[in-house]
């Protein structure tokens, strides 16, 4: 049985940025096996990326991402992915990833938590829990009730992005890429809609494209889906909170969060 001061479900960009500044004694516990999904794997529209970061860490992820020419139009947010993940070396024992949440418990002193992984089940002890994942793995009911759009979104290649933006397609938006051969396509699904049907739905849309789409072809399905929600913040009656990782414009700006914050956030 492992003891931490805090677990956060999820990691997402805002919990590593929090860890990243954070007292060696908290653990993220994530179902896949990548860091920042919501922003990296979902082809999410980004914004404000001319506005500055509060902390120095922050700035320092800011002026590289601007170095390297990814803060141009609407931003390379998968850009940040590796300078994330660089940062983030020598934190390996403070993740858990491609673990799964079997069940909760409220104890005198904060929760024990039932995972299983690789490695087989294993119980977590913390004083606080942090549920920062998109779909509220602690709650999925409350989850699916918090959900106000989803969607799926595709990276599509065009030799003339300009010129495929004037179409249009029914059924799904189009907007600019990071280039001039790139747009996204962005389907909206139900809530309740899962991933095998929204990928069907995806395809079914994209094969009733005409004009210059025509000649267009999807580079990649998002892995995550596009989120938004009622509420970015809930505390459960057991103490549990749930934090919207999702609610920044964009992911450098969910990392400077979890610098600042370091926590606060989540005691309000």
């Amino acid at each position: 049985m492992r003891q931490y001061r805090r677990v956060m479900l999820g990691a997402t960009c805002r919990a590593a940025g929090e860890l990243l500044r954070g007292s060696g004694q908290d653990l993220i516990s994530e179902r896949s096996a990548s860091i920042g999904g919501e922003y990296f794997d979902s082809y999410r529209k980004c914004s404000s990326w001319g506005r500055t970061p509060v902390t120095q860490a922050g700035k320092d992820f800011y002026r590289e991402m601007y170095s390297r020419g990814m803060m141009s139009g609407c931003g390379d947010s998968y850009g940040l992915a590796p300078i994330l993940y660089g940062r983030l070396r020598g934190l390996e024992d403070s993740f858990m990833l491609t673990t799964e949440l079997a069940q909760i418990r409220k104890t005198d002193r904060g929760f024990e938590l039932d995972v299983y992984n690789q490695s087989g089940h294993d119980t977590l002890r913390c004083e606080e829990l942090v549920d920062n994942t998109l779909r509220c793995v602690s709650d999925p009911k409350w989850g699916l009730g918090n959900i106000v759009s989803k969607r799926l979104n595709a990276a599509i290649f065009a030799e003339n992005a300009e010129a495929a933006l004037k179409s249009s397609i029914d059924g799904a938006e189009l907007r600019p890429g990071r280039n001039s051969k790139e747009i996204f396509l962005s389907c909206p699904v139900e809530a309740s809609t899962g991933w095998t049907a929204a990928r069907e739905q995806v395809l079914s849309i994209w094969l009733k494209r005409d004009g210059v789409l025509k000649d267009a072809r999807i580079e990649a399905i998002a892995k995550e889906f596009d989120f938004s929600f009622k509420k970015d913040f809930h505390r459960f009656d057991d103490g549990r909170i749930f934090l919207n990782c999702a609610k920044f414009a964009n992911p450098i700006e969910a990392i400077d969060a979890g610098l600042n914050l370091n926590g606060t956030e989540a005691r309000h």
